[in-house]
């Protein structure tokens, strides 16, 4: 149940924690602005960082046929902003998700953490996700998905 954090003494931390992260410079992310810039990603198997999480149904569902690329959904958001900003993130969030869930793209979990302060444990980042509308089960999958990602072999 790996964390993508973008720590920059990633290392460090690790040693403290007792969940795994991943520094981002371990995993492939690419970065689109939403899910139609990123539609040329979808047959490669890489995580992907979107700068808007507007829920695009036919983007989204060429996504789901092919079953190779993943949605990297970055919760430290949700920890620096308050108020209405925050609201309109998980607002976001939420019908992303939905749109996801509905047609089988595959997403993660993840705090993309600058701080140490805003590392979650998975505890935590599943119940983030319940939050989002899903349920513990869609929760707990997305939090498996960055494993299969990574550019090394796991170590356990």
């Amino acid at each position: 149940m790996y964390d993508v954090v973008a720590l920059k003494e990633a290392e460090k931390v690790k040693e403290r924690l007792e969940w795994p992260i991943a520094a981002l410079e371990e995993v492939k992310v690419v970065k689109a602005r939403d899910v139609g810039k990123a539609l040329k990603y979808r047959g490669s198997r890489t995580l992907i960082l979107l700068e808007e999480w507007k829920a695009e149904e036919g983007a989204l569902k060429l996504f789901a046929e092919r079953k190779k690329a993943c949605f990297l959904l970055p919760l430290a958001p949700l920890f620096r902003e308050k108020g209405v900003r925050r609201a309109k993130i998980i607002r976001e969030y939420r019908g992303f998700l939905k749109m996801c869930n509905k047609h089988g793209a595959f997403y993660s979990l993840n705090t993309l953490a600058e701080k140490e302060e805003e590392l979650r444990s998975p505890e935590e980042r599943c119940a983030l996700g319940l939050l989002l509308g899903l349920n513990r089960g869609q929760a707990k999958f997305s939090l498996k998905m960055v494993e299969h990602y990574l550019k090394r072999a796991p170590q356990h």
